[in-house]
């Protein structure tokens, strides 16, 4: 697709924010660049509302467009891979959930619920946990207590482990991965989840809820402060309220929301 698209640096959407986003209105489109190379692209509602082929609008090569495909690929030869937890009572489908808690691996997201809020913007996100463009999330409460039993799963140490051994996951410098997190899944892997799950979903709740906040990356030294998609926190944060059951219309490019 061929885009007419004003052009700006990562430093000046940082910088300007609230004017380049006003320009966004009238321009449809701006391309984001970081060293001089295209890393972003800023989208009005109006413009994806009317194309919805927003796809082309993130690289082929995107890391987190290869790993999904090798995952994909990695399952199918499997017999049944989800059988692990197809009776654990899951509203959410355990591949999406899956898909997502690799997403908070990967990019150090902090809790469940801020996960759960840049699914419902990012596109990238959006695509590789397989939620098409105009679909609502599925009510929180359901997110949260089925990614709460699939982190504690054998799957989801398996998964993790074959993320992180990626080539593009290993060459990509930008994600910002918690191996603590997986250290986590790794200690909570063995358990027999038949019984936890057998009180109900408050039950569930209660025991997983330590797994809601993360510890914080292994770092000698304190990393510059950025967003979980890459980008600085003030255009990565959406300016809606998460509300069971709501409707989180992504209205941005890859990485950066609007106002």
């Amino acid at each position: 697709m061929k885009m007419d698209c004003n052009t700006v640096s990562v430093s000046e959407l940082n910088g300007d924010t609230s004017k380049i986003l006003d320009r966004v209105q009238a321009a449809q489109c701006i391309k984001v660049t970081k060293n001089g190379q295209l890393c972003a692209y800023v989208i009005s509602p109006a413009r994806l509302q009317r194309d919805r082929e927003y796809l082309n609008y993130i690289p082929a090569t995107d890391p987190l467009f290869l790993l999904r495909d090798a995952l994909e690929f990695q399952l199918s030869k499997e017999n049944d891979p989800w059988r692990e937890v197809a009776d654990l009572g899951l509203a959410v489908s355990p591949r999406y959930l899956a898909h997502a808690l690799l997403l908070q691996l990967l990019y150090s997201i902090p809790s469940l619920e801020s996960l759960y809020r840049q699914i419902g913007v990012n596109m990238a996100f959006r695509e590789f946990v397989g939620i098409d463009s105009g679909l609502s999330l599925w009510p929180y409460p359901q997110f949260e207590r089925g990614a709460q039993i699939l982190c504690r799963t054998r799957i989801m140490v398996r998964l993790g482990e074959f993320a992180l051994s990626h080539p593009a996951v290993c060459a990509d410098k930008e994600l910002r991965i918690n191996e603590s997190l997986l250290d986590g899944w790794r200690k909570q892997g063995t358990t027999d989840l038949t019984q936890s799950t057998s009180s109900g979903v408050a039950g569930s709740q209660a025991e997983s809820r330590p797994l809601l906040s993360l510890p914080k990356p292994k770092s000698k030294s304190k990393p510059k402060k950025k967003s979980a998609s890459g980008l600085c926190d003030a255009v990565a944060q959406p300016p809606v309220a998460v509300k069971d059951g709501a409707s989180l219309q992504p209205v941005i490019g890859r990485y950066v929301a609007s106002r």
